[in-house]
């Protein structure tokens, strides 16, 4: 393909070579679809079958019936040195379907199966019928194409016929006119455009676009304010401009040239509405091989793809699938990216680009560039969206449908993000702003504090609390309450410049032990009050009534008050059978019958409490800690409709000299504690919960020696 640079102002248009190079490819691309006219990319069916192979009935393979997923054997297979993959074709297609490293491994034996494809196949071939063969355990099988048919396309390493993508695009915008169509909204202030035909960067002005999602690395400099792009562009750049023309669009969104670095005004408005940005776009590229803006989109421009292997082999004509392309995107660098998470979380149509094939996702279906199938008869009657059984469980395909389908998703897409790697741990907030707000502009109205997801009233049944004394019913704090009871999969440092009470103030992925199916249960008088930078501190309503205008003025300062019952608790070490967990001593209060269960604890009684640290600085008894009663509790409904009655949620504080900080959050259970008496003895809790099967909120639940207090938390 002509080499695509964009020179000044010149405008670009198709040369003679171009024109030349795209009738060599159209006549191509013709001979693509059918298999028997496709070039063979292992060896000829003229080369002699193996004996073991030779005594393959094919055709009576491929034909079986199969009732279930699971296949039917085939043959037993010796290990992979022992075949003749440099003269037998189906030693050699059978080779390609296994991974590289599997094909080094001497000793393994396999085991060769028949598959039908509405059975066991991709989610896509489930609309065709057909045989295939694959060895067990591998995630590639060898399809059958019947001659003549054309449903299975063969893949050009360097070409890709972008009328098919013409096609996608075209049916989404006819057929799914809800969750797909694009949603009328004021233009982003200051957004630029790239003008891929003239090379220039012009302000935006309501121009159909398509946006670019991709990892930087090392392979480009930063930019600051352009009048047009370089001469010279990293290969990803490039070939994503030739895509945007190729498709029928002028107009292209890449943030290092659309973003002027240099002027904190116009990257602070763009970084809060990236929703918009990638919503509004048509489409959005994402580049999805390589590891960084120098790879390409392979198939587009100088970066080839793999070979598409196939042969004809007796009278079966046969295809080595292509990896599911969630393979490619879950293993791929762009994956890991924080930035790049929130882009194709946020886009409504995407265009991946892997090693193999291009891969298009819109909220409505999914489609793979190797399969032309029945897409409008795989549609529900409304046409909106593919039946279930083209789809990947509640999602179309990888992505989620929008941020999600729940107020309590935002918890899925952060433990998700927190898990994602930056170059800037400053960013930390930046890249998830466009969710965030996603998830404040949308049905659902979340809004959040430094990250803090502030969550809606659960459905679940909160008003049963174990104690009803001390819980009662819900009020809007509650909602940031239950965002702050997060835990860290492992203790990690602090990132400096963020509080310890949010998420973002830690390196580590962060979860949510709750869910909203989980009866929560809160205390209605716990406070929260915000601090400014200027030391005057606003409740909880006042925040709520300034929120927008505390968010583009960053006056809010890494402080909050938290008002609540805590407790003292004194620091043991580490546990004797795990490392990983911290022992902490809590008294519990004196006198009888304080257990929900009907046992009774002596004065003096305390409790063994094992917690996984947030932090990774070094506690010791000395240290002053004090353990916050952020939740009393949550039931946990399992398999069956079993609950277990999980609580309270504590979260640990601790001075460090400069103020309280989070040191750990977690649950009191029966599996992380031990309530001793005065002298030592330990209780043997199993006396006291006979019949919690048949009353499963009347778990056995120790009550702490408590005390209400402020708590400054920074």
């Amino acid at each position: 393909m002509a080499s695509m640079m964009l020179r000044g102002k010149r405008k670009l248009r198709p040369t003679e070579e171009e024109h030349t190079a795209r009738a060599e490819h159209s006549t191509v691309s013709d001979h693509l679809p059918r298999l028997k006219r496709s070039k063979r990319s292992v060896p000829s069916p003229q080369d002699q079958l193996c004996k073991r192979c030779a005594k393959i009935d094919l055709d009576g393979v491929l034909s079986r019936q199969h009732k279930t997923r699971r296949g039917l054997l085939v043959t037993r297979l010796r290990p992979v040195s022992t075949w003749a993959i440099d003269s037998c074709p189906l030693c050699s297609l059978l080779a390609t379907t296994l991974p590289p490293e599997a094909r080094q491994q001497s000793g393994d034996r396999y085991i060769l199966q028949s598959y039908s494809s509405i059975k066991s196949g991709p989610s896509g071939l489930k609309a065709i019928d057909t045989g295939m063969i694959g060895i067990d355990g591998a995630d590639k099988y060898l399809i059958a194409q019947n001659q003549g048919s054309t449903w299975l396309r063969i893949l050009s390493p360097s070409y890709i016929d972008f009328e098919i993508i013409k096609d996608w695009l075209s049916l989404c915008r006819e057929m799914h006119t809800d969750d797909c169509a694009s949603k009328a909204s004021s233009l982003v202030p200051f957004m630029k455009l790239i003008d891929c035909e003239m090379g220039d960067v012009v302000p935006a002005a309501n121009h159909p676009y398509v946006a670019l999602s991709y990892v930087c690395g090392e392979g480009m400099e930063a930019f600051g304010n352009c009048a047009s792009i370089p001469k010279d562009l990293p290969a990803t750049i490039e070939d994503s401009i030739a895509v945007t023309r190729k498709l029928g669009f002028r107009y292209l969104w890449v943030d290092q040239f659309c973003i002027d670095q240099n002027h904190k005004e116009d990257v602070t408005a763009q970084l809060l509405q990236m929703d918009s940005i990638y919503r509004n776009s048509d489409l959005t590229i994402i580049a999805a091989a390589g590891r960084d803006v120098t790879y390409g989109l392979p198939g587009v421009g100088k970066r080839h793809r793999s070979k598409h292997n196939h042969s004809r082999i007796k009278n079966q004509s046969l295809v080595c699938s292509l990896s599911q392309p969630q393979f490619w995107i879950n293993n791929c660098r762009w994956t890991t990216r924080a930035w790049t998470y929130q882009e194709g979380i946020l886009s409504r149509r995407r265009l991946v680009f892997t090693d193999e094939q291009v891969y298009y996702e819109c909220y409505g279906m999914l489609c793979c560039e190797a399969f032309d199938l029945p897409l409008r008869d795989m549609h529900i009657r409304s046409q909106q969206r593919l039946k279930a059984d083209f789809c990947a469980g509640g999602n179309i395909g990888i992505f989620p449908r929008g941020v999600g389908r729940g107020p309590w998703e935002v918890l899925k897409r952060i433990e998700e993000y927190s898990s994602k790697s930056l170059t800037n741990p400053r960013d930390i907030l930046n890249a998830v702003l466009g969710i965030l707000r996603a998830f404040e502009e949308g049905p659902f109205k979340i809004r959040h504090c430094l990250g803090v997801p502030i969550l809606p009233r659960p459905s679940g049944n909160f008003r049963r609390p174990p104690e009803r004394s001390e819980a009662t019913s819900w009020k809007p704090v509650l909602g940031l309450l239950v965002g702050l009871c997060w835990r860290e999969t492992l203790p990690s440092p602090r990132r400096l410049g963020f509080p310890s009470w949010s998420w973002t103030g830690w390196t580590a992925p962060v979860k949510w032990d709750m869910s909203d199916m989980e009866m929560l249960q809160t205390d209605p008088n716990i406070d929260i009050h915000f601090e400014f930078n200027d030391g005057h501190i606003i409740d909880y309503d006042s925040f709520q009534d300034s929120y927008n205008d505390l968010n583009k003025s960053l006056a809010l300062s890494n402080y909050i008050h938290i008002s609540a019952w805590t407790s003292t608790i004194e620091l043991v070490g580490y546990t004797s059978h795990d490392d990983k967990y911290f022992a902490a001593k809590i008294d519990l209060e004196d006198g009888s019958n304080f257990l929900d269960a009907g046992g009774c604890l002596e004065d003096g009684s305390y409790l063994h409490w094992w917690f996984k640290p947030t932090t990774t600085r070094v506690l010791t008894p000395d240290l002053t800690c004090i353990a916050i009663h952020m939740a009393l509790g949550y039931h946990c409904i399992g398999k069956g409709s079993a609950r277990s009655n999980i609580g309270p949620g504590l979260m640990v504080v601790a001075d460090f000299g400069s103020g309280m900080e989070r040191v750990a959050f977690d649950w009191v259970g029966r599996s992380n504690r031990e309530i001793f008496d005065a002298d030592g003895a330990r209780y043997d809790e199993s006396r006291y919960v006979r019949g919690i099967r048949a009353r499963p909120t009347k778990a056995m639940r120790p009550k702490f020696k408590k005390s209400w207090r402020q708590i400054r938390l920074r």
